[in-house]
């Protein structure tokens, strides 16, 4: 029998207060997002970017191949972080689409800059290194799958503040996860360098990657 998610009274109360919860996750992260803007990207048409860079925690997740890697020691160039769960009825899709036709289109370009999909699962319970391997193998191959202990998880979304709340299971044991849709820009360096909040736009995104990352005339 597999365990109840929310068995954890600590995430009996998330769910418990969800709308809330949430809301005021949102909030706080928009208020930090406002105070650690940097001043220094004028052209950056979708981009909040950090004035100073966010390390990743010193936490070690695990990938779809059941790898344990630690945040710290990745080495994959720039890349773009997205978290979600692959029980995700329309954001989660939608979104790591969007990323895969961006990551083409850039590989396409004269300067053939790739940009690294990461998605992260917010939802260990259900979504095993197997599962997040068939879910991301669908949009992308290349793409990195993590996932790992509530704890590890929770360090790094607390980390880069992103909110989430489990919803607690209905008398078929499924579920719903609330989470951000923002994408998270992060360097070679493993720092979190700049945040695209949704809706997204393929072309802004385009744009700002181009230029974040160096690819840009004008940068």
């Amino acid at each position: 029998m597999s365990k109840n998610p929310l068995s954890n009274p600590v995430l009996l109360l998330a769910s418990t207060l969800a709308g809330g919860a949430l809301f005021l996750g949102i909030w706080s992260w928009q208020q930090w997002l406002q105070n650690t803007q940097g001043r220094s990207q004028p052209q950056a048409l979708a981009a909040t970017v950090l004035s100073e860079p966010r390390p990743l925690p010193d936490v070690s997740l695990v990938d779809q191949d059941g790898n344990t890697r630690a945040l710290r020691q990745l080495e994959m160039g720039w890349s773009l972080w997205f978290f979600g769960f692959t029980h995700c009825p329309d954001i989660c899709p939608n979104t790591l689409g969007l990323l895969a036709a961006i990551k083409q289109s850039m590989a396409n370009d004269a300067a053939g800059r790739k940009i690294q999909t990461v998605f992260v699962s917010v939802d260990p319970q259900r979504d095993t290194p197997e599962k997040l391997r068939a879910y991301i193998d669908y949009f992308d191959k290349e793409s990195v799958g993590l996932t790992g202990s509530r704890e590890a998880i929770d360090a790094l979304t607390s980390s880069l503040y992103l909110p989430y709340v489990i919803h607690a299971p209905d008398e078929h044991g499924d579920y719903n996860v609330e989470h951000s849709g923002a994408l998270v820009l992060v360097g070679p360096d493993n720092t979190a360098r700049a945040y695209f909040t949704a809706p997204h736009k393929r072309a802004d995104l385009i744009h700002d990657l181009r230029l974040l990352t160096g690819d840009s005339p004008d940068a």
